[in-house]
């Protein structure tokens, strides 16, 4: 009997684990934005640096998620002269990956941090988050000149007042160039060689050029803001969800408020549920796959959890 009860739990901690993995995010399909920012900061590296580091590329963008910086309970400050320190010379080519993420997020830590003393980093997790929320609208455009021997210590003095930077694109332009200057100091610090090569693009983010593509196709802006002249840039998209989403919360979950926040953001319309007010949203919310909140239902499609991303890909999809 006792082997019989084994068994059925064991099947049964399968069953659930495979329906998890099943479920949404499915990262795999979801852009993301670390990976964004790792692939615009290689492309402007010296080419030596470059060849380098391409081949570290899925590493980097496995071990490294800024956008969970906000929600990090490891958070901590760093000072002038330990940044300094820290990434003033780039290790050998095997301890390579792990400096090039510390610096990343550390470059996060720093820029989105306040001025003002923050002992819990409430206000770095705040600034974090909108700026999140509010990228996922814009497009940046970076026109590096490329590296010009700056000093890791001058670097460094424009990373911390890079803080005063608020328009979202011209943060994220300014962020690629300072990683891309703080990786290349390192490198040449470290023997490596380097060459100025000067190059200009713009990021034009995956959910802004929806938004803009939904205009195109349908002749009417979508909620939200709106960047004139880059329609031609994009494909048209038919099939994008234009319903009302269906969010399942309850007060006191911050992820809840993280999704009404940037469900308001966007300007999508939708409808609250707070499942431990309503009885009959409690109903619906457990005849989903999965348990927790938020549930965010999209049309036929469902989610739990919440980001920007993960509802962008099921409003497209």
């Amino acid at each position: 009997m006792k082997t019989l009860f084994c068994l059925i739990l064991f099947l049964t901690v399968i069953s659930f684990s495979s329906s998890a993995v099943a479920r949404p995010d499915q990262r795999e399909n979801i852009p993301d934005f670390s990976e964004m920012f790792i692939s615009d900061v290689i492309s402007i590296l010296p080419p030596k640096m470059q060849q380098v580091v391409a081949k570290k590329k899925n590493q980097l963008k496995s071990e490294c998620r800024l956008g969970k910086l906000s929600s990090s309970k490891k958070l901590y400050s760093i000072s002038k002269n330990s940044f300094i320190e820290r990434y003033s010379k780039a290790p050998n080519e095997n301890g390579l990956p792990v400096w090039l993420v510390n610096s990343m997020e550390d470059i996060f830590l720093v820029a989105f941090s306040s001025t003002a003393p923050d002992p819990f980093h409430d206000r770095f997790r705040d600034n974090l988050k909108r700026f999140m929320f509010k990228y996922l609208s814009q497009t940046a455009v970076i026109d590096y000149k490329g590296y010009q021997g700056e000093t890791t210590r001058a670097i460094t003095d424009r990373i911390y007042d890079s803080r005063r930077i608020t328009e979202e694109g011209q943060k994220y332009s300014a962020l690629v160039q300072l990683t891309a200057d703080l990786w290349a100091a390192g490198w040449k610090n470290n023997g490596g060689e380097v060459t100025t090569v000067a190059k200009s693009f713009e990021r034009v983010n995956s959910i802004y050029s929806r938004r803009v593509a939904m205009t195109q196709a349908t002749g009417k802006p979508v909620a939200g803001k709106q960047k004139q002249g880059k329609a031609t840039r994009v494909k048209q998209i038919s099939n994008r969800f234009d319903g009302t989403i269906e969010l399942y919360v309850t007060e006191w979950c911050s992820r809840c408020k993280e999704a009404e926040d940037y469900i308001k953001m966007m300007g999508y319309p939708y409808v609250k549920y707070d499942v431990e007010k309503s009885s009959d949203a409690m109903k619906r919310k457990d005849s989903y796959p999965g348990r927790g909140v938020p549930l965010v239902v999209v049309g036929k499609k469902n989610f739990r959890g919440f980001s920007p991303e993960a509802l962008e890909y099921y409003m497209e999809n």
